[in-house]
């Protein structure tokens, strides 16, 4: 006959107080509610960057746009980043060497003395100068620069202002060069600040000035002092 006490198994209740005890220490611990918080954050910061990838990893056939949709969006992009660019690029002068200022922008605002020497003498008549003559001092012929990038919007050649070139450029800004004597460039051609149009010649409207480049500057179709839009020149 056995005669071994019986082992009593513990009751629900007691199971239960026992593991209520268990978290109760487990919670009572300085390090798990810091480490909770810690893995929250964590978590939510995993989920933040899983939905930013998934938004710039979609396929573009699912944006139900059409290819020359994506085109036009992705052509708009890159002519924005052009634009921004040219409007940081400061202009330049538009000669090479050493070139002198011969006549000025003919300016209201200037003295009577400025403005009657920024007066172009044809014929019978006298008419305001509209833009800024450099010439060379030994009357030679030398480069023109394009001032700024841009584009190239015609190459014409006029009975009085002789070879001319006219260069597009963002917010209404256009660069006009004219008494050139030879031309280096074509309409539709893109030039880069620097880049050399042609060279100076002589033109009938100022045929007393001998060879030099007529420059101007229009803002919006309009004439405007060069001056203002070239901090080298005093």
């Amino acid at each position: 006959m056995d005669n071994k006490p019986e082992q009593k198994s513990s009751s629900p209740v007691q199971k239960a107080s026992k593991r209520s005890g268990g978290w109760k220490r487990f919670f009572g611990k300085k390090w798990v509610f810091p480490g909770i918080y810690m893995l929250a954050a964590a978590l939510i910061l995993a989920l933040m960057w899983w939905y930013q990838d998934s938004r710039m990893s979609v396929d573009p056939n699912e944006t139900g746009m059409s290819e020359e949709q994506q085109q036009d969006i992705s052509l708009g992009q890159n002519d924005e980043a052009v634009q921004t660019g040219a409007e940081a690029e400061e202009m330049a002068l538009p000669v090479g060497g050493e070139v002198d200022i011969t006549m000025n922008f003919y300016d209201e605002n200037a003295s009577q003395e400025e403005k009657e020497a920024a007066l172009v003498e044809y014929g019978q008549s006298f008419n305001p100068h509209t833009g800024i003559d450099f010439a060379r001092e030994d009357g030679e012929s030398f480069d023109v620069l394009a001032a700024l990038s841009g584009t190239v919007s015609s190459v014409d050649t006029h009975p009085l202002n002789g070879q001319e070139v006219r260069v597009q450029h963002t917010d209404g800004l256009e660069t006009v060069y004219q008494s050139l004597e030879e031309v280096q460039v074509k309409e539709g051609d893109t030039v880069t600040q620097g880049d050399v149009i042609g060279t100076a010649g002589r033109s009938k409207v100022e045929k007393e000035s001998g060879v030099h480049l007529h420059f101007e500057v229009h803002q919006d179709g309009e004439p405007v002092n060069p001056v203002n839009h070239l901090p080298q020149v005093e």
